[in-house]
Protein backbone atom coordinates (compact mmCIF):
# COMPACT_ATOMS: atom_id res chain seq x y z
CA UNK A 1 0.00 0.00 0.00
CA UNK A 2 1.26 3.57 -1.19
CA UNK A 3 1.64 6.36 1.33
CA UNK A 4 -1.78 8.75 1.35
CA UNK A 5 -3.91 6.44 1.35
CA UNK A 6 -6.71 6.75 2.61
CA UNK A 7 -6.11 10.70 2.49
CA UNK A 8 -5.93 10.21 -1.75
CA UNK A 9 -9.41 8.94 -1.81
CA UNK A 10 -11.30 10.88 1.08
CA UNK A 11 -9.78 14.08 -0.49
CA UNK A 12 -11.12 13.32 -4.16
CA UNK A 13 -14.46 12.13 -2.56
CA UNK A 14 -14.57 15.57 -0.68
CA UNK A 15 -13.30 17.77 -3.99
CA UNK A 16 -15.81 15.55 -5.97
CA UNK A 17 -18.75 16.30 -3.82
CA UNK A 18 -17.54 20.48 -3.97
CA UNK A 19 -18.08 20.44 -7.49
CA UNK A 20 -21.23 18.61 -7.09
CA UNK A 21 -22.58 21.37 -4.81
CA UNK A 22 -20.73 24.33 -7.76
CA UNK A 23 -23.16 22.40 -10.27
CA UNK A 24 -26.14 21.95 -7.93
CA UNK A 25 -25.49 25.83 -7.45
CA UNK A 26 -25.67 27.11 -10.81
CA UNK A 27 -28.53 24.97 -11.85
CA UNK A 28 -30.60 26.88 -9.37
CA UNK A 29 -29.63 30.54 -9.97
CA UNK A 30 -29.66 29.22 -13.97
CA UNK A 31 -26.03 30.92 -14.06
CA UNK A 32 -24.14 29.05 -16.23
CA UNK A 33 -20.79 29.58 -18.09
CA UNK A 34 -20.27 27.23 -20.91
CA UNK A 35 -16.72 26.72 -20.22
CA UNK A 36 -16.47 26.58 -16.66
CA UNK A 37 -19.36 24.28 -16.52
CA UNK A 38 -18.00 21.55 -18.62
CA UNK A 39 -14.66 22.09 -16.54
CA UNK A 40 -16.19 21.19 -13.72
CA UNK A 41 -18.32 18.28 -15.16
CA UNK A 42 -14.67 16.58 -15.92
CA UNK A 43 -12.90 17.21 -12.63
CA UNK A 44 -15.66 15.54 -10.77
CA UNK A 45 -16.04 12.53 -12.93
CA UNK A 46 -12.12 12.41 -12.82
CA UNK A 47 -12.20 12.59 -8.95
CA UNK A 48 -15.21 10.48 -8.41
CA UNK A 49 -13.66 7.94 -10.10
CA UNK A 50 -10.75 8.20 -9.45
CA UNK A 51 -10.98 8.03 -5.54
CA UNK A 52 -13.24 4.58 -6.41
CA UNK A 53 -9.92 3.43 -8.33
CA UNK A 54 -7.21 4.16 -5.49
CA UNK A 55 -9.54 1.93 -3.07
CA UNK A 56 -9.80 -1.00 -5.68
CA UNK A 57 -6.09 -0.82 -6.26
CA UNK A 58 -5.02 0.62 -3.03
CA UNK A 59 -2.16 -2.90 -2.20
CA UNK A 60 -2.32 -4.46 -6.10
CA UNK A 61 -1.85 -3.77 -9.85
CA UNK A 62 -3.61 -6.60 -10.81
CA UNK A 63 -5.49 -6.64 -14.32
CA UNK A 64 -9.39 -6.48 -13.52
CA UNK A 65 -12.53 -4.73 -14.22
CA UNK A 66 -11.80 -4.29 -18.11
CA UNK A 67 -14.76 -1.84 -19.02
CA UNK A 68 -14.64 0.01 -16.02
CA UNK A 69 -10.29 0.31 -16.96
CA UNK A 70 -11.44 1.35 -20.82
CA UNK A 71 -14.10 4.14 -19.74
CA UNK A 72 -11.53 5.47 -16.86
CA UNK A 73 -8.39 5.40 -19.30
CA UNK A 74 -10.57 7.16 -22.71
CA UNK A 75 -11.97 9.63 -19.96
CA UNK A 76 -8.35 10.13 -18.60
CA UNK A 77 -7.55 10.93 -22.31
CA UNK A 78 -10.92 12.96 -22.89
CA UNK A 79 -9.93 15.38 -19.97
CA UNK A 80 -6.30 16.23 -21.12
CA UNK A 81 -7.91 17.88 -23.75
CA UNK A 82 -11.04 19.47 -22.12
CA UNK A 83 -9.26 21.02 -19.55
CA UNK A 84 -6.96 23.71 -21.47
CA UNK A 85 -9.42 23.75 -23.75
CA UNK A 86 -11.65 24.95 -20.93
CA UNK A 87 -9.30 27.94 -20.06
CA UNK A 88 -9.08 29.06 -23.75
CA UNK A 89 -13.12 29.47 -23.79
CA UNK A 90 -13.16 31.40 -20.39
CA UNK A 91 -10.72 33.45 -21.03
CA UNK A 92 -11.98 33.93 -24.61
CA UNK A 93 -15.47 34.28 -23.28
CA UNK A 94 -13.81 36.51 -20.16
CA UNK A 95 -11.68 39.29 -22.76
CA UNK A 96 -15.48 39.63 -25.14
CA UNK A 97 -17.28 40.82 -21.91
CA UNK A 98 -14.35 43.36 -20.60
CA UNK A 99 -14.23 44.19 -24.22
CA UNK A 100 -17.54 44.81 -24.22
CA UNK A 101 -18.22 42.84 -27.19
CA UNK A 102 -21.12 40.59 -25.76
CA UNK A 103 -23.29 43.75 -26.12
CA UNK A 104 -23.12 43.78 -29.99
CA UNK A 105 -23.08 39.93 -30.70
CA UNK A 106 -25.30 39.62 -33.56
CA UNK A 107 -27.26 36.23 -34.32
CA UNK A 108 -24.21 34.81 -36.54
CA UNK A 109 -21.84 35.48 -34.44
CA UNK A 110 -24.32 33.88 -31.63
CA UNK A 111 -24.07 30.81 -33.17
CA UNK A 112 -20.57 31.18 -34.03
CA UNK A 113 -19.13 31.50 -30.45
CA UNK A 114 -21.91 28.07 -30.05
CA UNK A 115 -20.28 26.18 -32.45
CA UNK A 116 -16.21 27.06 -31.67
CA UNK A 117 -17.25 26.21 -28.09
CA UNK A 118 -18.67 22.35 -29.21
CA UNK A 119 -16.03 22.32 -31.60
CA UNK A 120 -13.19 22.97 -28.37
CA UNK A 121 -15.02 21.20 -25.68
CA UNK A 122 -16.57 18.15 -27.66
CA UNK A 123 -15.60 17.62 -30.87
CA UNK A 124 -12.07 17.72 -30.72
CA UNK A 125 -11.68 15.68 -27.32
CA UNK A 126 -13.50 13.05 -28.38
CA UNK A 127 -11.62 12.74 -31.52
CA UNK A 128 -8.49 12.64 -29.64
CA UNK A 129 -9.64 10.07 -26.86
CA UNK A 130 -10.97 8.11 -29.91
CA UNK A 131 -9.45 7.35 -32.83
CA UNK A 132 -6.02 9.06 -32.34
CA UNK A 133 -5.44 7.24 -28.77
CA UNK A 134 -6.64 3.74 -30.65
CA UNK A 135 -3.44 4.82 -33.59
CA UNK A 136 -1.43 5.79 -30.43
CA UNK A 137 -1.75 3.67 -27.48
CA UNK A 138 0.91 0.80 -27.46
CA UNK A 139 -1.40 -1.40 -25.06
CA UNK A 140 -5.09 -1.11 -23.81
CA UNK A 141 -4.59 0.28 -20.64
CA UNK A 142 -2.19 0.22 -17.34
CA UNK A 143 -2.71 -0.48 -14.00
CA UNK A 144 -0.39 1.19 -11.67
CA UNK A 145 -0.43 0.13 -7.25
CA UNK A 146 -1.79 2.94 -5.55
CA UNK A 147 -3.77 4.38 -8.34
CA UNK A 148 -5.77 2.41 -10.44
CA UNK A 149 -6.43 3.08 -14.38
CA UNK A 150 -4.40 5.05 -16.19
CA UNK A 151 -3.96 5.88 -20.57
CA UNK A 152 -0.55 4.63 -22.23
CA UNK A 153 0.13 6.22 -25.67
CA UNK A 154 3.41 5.92 -27.66
CA UNK A 155 6.23 8.41 -26.42
CA UNK A 156 6.92 9.69 -29.84
CA UNK A 157 6.77 13.28 -31.90
CA UNK A 158 3.58 12.11 -33.67
CA UNK A 159 1.26 10.91 -30.52
CA UNK A 160 2.89 14.65 -29.47
CA UNK A 161 1.38 16.86 -32.42
CA UNK A 162 -1.96 14.66 -32.33
CA UNK A 163 -2.45 14.28 -28.80
CA UNK A 164 -0.41 15.88 -26.16
CA UNK A 165 0.07 19.48 -27.89
CA UNK A 166 -3.36 20.66 -26.93
CA UNK A 167 -2.61 20.72 -23.29
CA UNK A 168 0.21 23.21 -23.89
CA UNK A 169 -1.20 25.08 -26.95
CA UNK A 170 -4.84 25.97 -25.45
CA UNK A 171 -3.18 27.56 -22.20
CA UNK A 172 -0.12 29.34 -23.98
CA UNK A 173 -2.68 31.03 -26.38
CA UNK A 174 -4.67 32.30 -23.63
CA UNK A 175 -1.37 33.80 -21.66
CA UNK A 176 -0.22 35.46 -24.78
CA UNK A 177 -3.30 36.29 -26.63
CA UNK A 178 -6.27 37.09 -24.40
CA UNK A 179 -5.27 37.44 -20.35
CA UNK A 180 -2.70 40.66 -21.56
CA UNK A 181 -5.98 42.28 -23.43
CA UNK A 182 -7.97 41.44 -20.42
CA UNK A 183 -5.72 42.82 -17.62
CA UNK A 184 -5.24 45.79 -19.58
CA UNK A 185 -9.17 46.42 -20.61
CA UNK A 186 -9.75 46.67 -16.67
CA UNK A 187 -6.89 49.13 -16.88
CA UNK A 188 -7.11 51.15 -19.44
CA UNK A 189 -11.30 51.32 -18.95
CA UNK A 190 -11.70 50.03 -15.82
CA UNK A 191 -15.00 52.47 -14.74
CA UNK A 192 -16.64 51.76 -18.18
CA UNK A 193 -15.92 48.26 -17.88
CA UNK A 194 -17.49 48.72 -14.26
CA UNK A 195 -20.13 50.24 -15.00
CA UNK A 196 -21.13 47.36 -17.97
CA UNK A 197 -20.83 44.81 -15.46
CA UNK A 198 -23.04 46.51 -12.70
CA UNK A 199 -25.56 46.87 -15.20
CA UNK A 200 -25.37 43.55 -17.24
CA UNK A 201 -27.32 41.04 -16.34
CA UNK A 202 -25.80 38.65 -17.28
CA UNK A 203 -22.07 38.49 -15.00
CA UNK A 204 -21.76 40.67 -12.33
CA UNK A 205 -18.48 42.22 -11.76
CA UNK A 206 -17.58 39.67 -8.43
CA UNK A 207 -18.69 36.40 -10.24
CA UNK A 208 -16.40 37.80 -13.35
CA UNK A 209 -13.52 38.12 -10.44
CA UNK A 210 -14.19 34.19 -9.75
CA UNK A 211 -14.34 32.76 -13.24
CA UNK A 212 -10.93 35.06 -14.28
CA UNK A 213 -8.86 33.87 -10.95
CA UNK A 214 -10.43 29.87 -12.15
CA UNK A 215 -9.21 30.44 -15.36
CA UNK A 216 -5.74 31.73 -14.16
CA UNK A 217 -5.23 29.14 -11.68
CA UNK A 218 -5.98 26.58 -14.14
CA UNK A 219 -3.35 27.97 -16.53
CA UNK A 220 -1.03 28.39 -13.60
CA UNK A 221 -1.47 24.36 -13.65
CA UNK A 222 -1.83 23.13 -17.05
CA UNK A 223 0.52 25.13 -19.08
CA UNK A 224 3.75 24.15 -16.52
CA UNK A 225 2.47 20.33 -16.95
CA UNK A 226 2.13 21.20 -20.92
CA UNK A 227 5.68 21.85 -20.96
CA UNK A 228 6.81 19.44 -18.60
CA UNK A 229 5.04 16.44 -20.69
CA UNK A 230 6.13 18.19 -23.92
CA UNK A 231 10.30 17.76 -22.35
CA UNK A 232 9.92 14.81 -21.64
CA UNK A 233 8.39 13.50 -25.12
CA UNK A 234 11.10 15.29 -27.15
CA UNK A 235 13.59 13.95 -24.52
CA UNK A 236 12.68 10.21 -24.72
CA UNK A 237 11.72 10.60 -28.72
CA UNK A 238 15.21 11.44 -28.74
CA UNK A 239 17.08 8.63 -26.48
CA UNK A 240 14.53 6.18 -28.58
CA UNK A 241 16.50 7.55 -31.84
CA UNK A 242 19.98 7.11 -30.58
CA UNK A 243 19.59 3.70 -29.12
CA UNK A 244 17.71 2.47 -32.21
CA UNK A 245 20.65 3.81 -34.07
CA UNK A 246 23.50 2.33 -31.84
CA UNK A 247 21.25 -1.50 -32.46
CA UNK A 248 21.47 -0.87 -35.82
CA UNK A 249 24.89 -0.15 -36.23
Amino acid sequence: MLPGYPAVPVTAFISSILLLLVLIASAERRSWNFGLTVLCVCVFVENFFGAIETVIWKDNADVKLYIFCDFISHWQMLTTTVKPACTLVITRRLHKIACMQSLVQTTKEKRFEVWFNVTLLFFLPVLVAGPLYYVMQPVRFAVIEGYGCTNSIDQSFLAFILIDIWRILFPLYSVVVYCPRIFWEFYKHNRSVNRFLNTNGEVSRSRFLRVLAIGSLDILFTLPQGAIATVAIIFNSLQDNGQNSGTIN
